[in-house]
């Protein structure tokens, strides 16, 4: 997603259909991809109100609507309103991996009835919310606050992580935490400037 945006920059070569084809990528990568996984995790606990697995196909719908209007809102050229699709996968993918593969907290809440149905409603309106949100691209206090928050994140689970035998699931663990950060840091900075 980082790559073709900035190879697309680098070399001039914009066009129309291009973009939308950007935005099917990426709705399929970060919209359809976190759904599924979740909709996975739910359906392998074999709860008893199964309907409530396909809740978390409302982040296709919302990621769809999310990537149409980032596509028309010409707000979002340095910095995001609302969640960026990428986020959303970059939390919930790692999430379900970590979880999935260890014991500990992370691992009771996914097969509990109401966790991952109510998590799809919340990154769903995340997505859509009319949140400023960090971009990459732009550099200012907030990037440093999460890059320093990231970064404490990384030497923390490296110290307390229990799971020493299992180093190949730090990164999903690291990613799950990271984007919990991105997201309390935003909402934060959103209140704030709203009282100021």
């Amino acid at each position: 997603d980082f790559f073709d945006g900035f190879t697309a920059r680098l070399t001039g070569s914009y066009s129309e259909i291009g973009k939308e084809l950007d935005s099917l990528a990426d709705l399929i990568s970060f919209g359809l991809a976190p759904a599924l996984t979740f909709y996975a995790c739910y359906h392998a606990s074999e709860h008893t109100l199964p309907l409530l697995a396909w809740v978390p196909l409302l982040i296709v719908a919302f990621s769809a609507l999310r990537l149409a209007k980032f596509n028309l809102d010409s707000r979002q050229t340095k910095s995001f309103i609302g969640m960026p699709t990428p986020a959303c996968a970059l939390l919930v993918i790692p999430l379900c991996l970590y979880g999935e593969s260890t014991g500990g907290a992370i691992h009771s809440l996914l097969p509990s009835e109401w966790f991952i149905p109510a998590a799809s409603i919340v990154l769903s309106a995340l997505l859509v919310a009319e949140i400023p949100m960090l971009s990459m691209k732009k550099s200012g206090r907030r990037l440093l606050w999460f890059l320093a928050g990231a970064a404490v994140i990384i030497v923390c689970c490296i110290i307390f992580e229990p799971h020493a035998d299992r180093w190949y699931l730090y990164p999903a663990l690291w990613l799950s935490l990271i984007f919990v950060w991105y997201l309390l840091l935003n909402c934060t900075a959103c209140i704030v400037a709203q009282k100021q």
